[in-house]
């Protein structure tokens, strides 16, 4: 029979023929949150009471890929396959520690990609496993790295009808935030599904919205990081009326880090609205320019044969 309670797993033995009863208890730690800035070391924690030299430890990613594996003496350097290709050259144990069951790592020049959780697993002990959390930014510490949240307000055309569209776009995200958009009350509002766009382990999403009947006219873009405890939130104002003629780009760059350090966690905040014509304005104004220009054509044709016209009646009269 197992239980848990406290983080604690307790295995209970019971012997029916001597009624004994048996407690023993496993301690699990974390998971904890290891941060660090992207083309840095990072020693990943992993240790038990015991000498561990002739036993075996394994080290995964996200449950699948495999870290590295120590196993009684070897190591990948001695034989062992499967390591993953992501950290081929790259992982390294501490030999001289192992008799003092130490069986952290380090994993050497580390990348956006190698963020995530990992679990180290002692076969020998039950599968007791040391479970952490990795994070590779730009920024963790006196630097700032940005997330740029743009709010846009624009104008869309579709049955008959001239609507107003929300667009809250996040670009360069890590690690992935869940976007909601909420009205002044708090009520979120139905969207679109968002579009989202992952490249080099960060994320660039973007989520629309349609304001129909408009009973408020302040919006908010909410942009949350559960995993590392990162809230955003950034209003927009939507003008009470927009052009026929163009659509208005409401812009609202808002800058946070995710940075251990307070002081560089909010950055900047600017905003700026312009108006751009639509399709149909430009051509209309690419046609008045032709005519114009048609018309300029007529008139230089028309003075040009007037201006023959007056020479050869010149010329008759002096001939005369």
């Amino acid at each position: 029979m197992f239980c848990f309670n406290n983080r604690h797993v307790c295995l209970h033995l019971i012997t029916l023929q001597v009624n004994i009863l048996i407690n023993t208890c496993f301690y699990l730690p974390g998971p904890e949150i290891i941060k660090v800035t992207e083309g840095s070391d990072v020693t990943l924690p992993c240790s038990i009471t015991g000498d561990i030299e002739s036993r075996r430890f394994d080290w995964k990613k996200d449950g699948q890929k495999e870290v590295y594996v120590y196993d009684s003496g070897l190591d990948y350097s001695q034989g062992l396959s499967g390591q993953h290709e992501q950290f081929k050259g790259r992982v390294s144990h501490f030999p001289g520690e192992l008799k003092n069951g130490n069986a952290s790592i380090t994993i050497r020049n580390t990348t956006v990609a190698d963020s995530g959780n990992y679990t180290c697993e002692f076969k020998h002990l039950s599968n007791q496993k040391f479970l952490m959390k990795l994070l590779v930014g730009e920024c963790f510490h006196h630097t700032a790295d940005y997330l740029q949240m743009r709010l846009l307000v624009v104008r869309e055309y579709f049955n008959k009808k001239v609507h107003k569209c929300l667009k809250c776009e996040v670009q360069g995200a890590f690690p992935q935030p869940t976007l909601q958009w909420q009205d002044s009350d708090g009520k979120v509002l139905p969207a679109e599904e968002p579009r989202v766009s992952e490249r080099g382990g960060r994320y660039s999403i973007t989520l629309q919205t349609t304001v129909t009947s408009i009973t408020t006219n302040r919006f908010h873009c909410v942009a949350k990081q559960e995993n590392i405890g990162h809230v955003v939130n950034a209003e927009i104002i939507v003008p009470s009326k927009i052009s026929l003629s163009g659509f208005t780009l409401h812009v609202v760059s808002f800058y946070f880090s995710w940075s251990r350090d307070p002081s560089c966690f909010i950055v900047g905040y600017n905003q700026y609205t312009r108006t751009e014509r639509s399709t149909l304005e430009i051509k209309k104004k690419r046609t008045e320019k032709k005519y114009m220009l048609r018309r300029k054509y007529s008139r230089d044709k028309l003075t040009e044969k007037k201006y023959t016209q007056d020479k050869r009646a010149e010329k008759k009269v002096h001939s005369r």
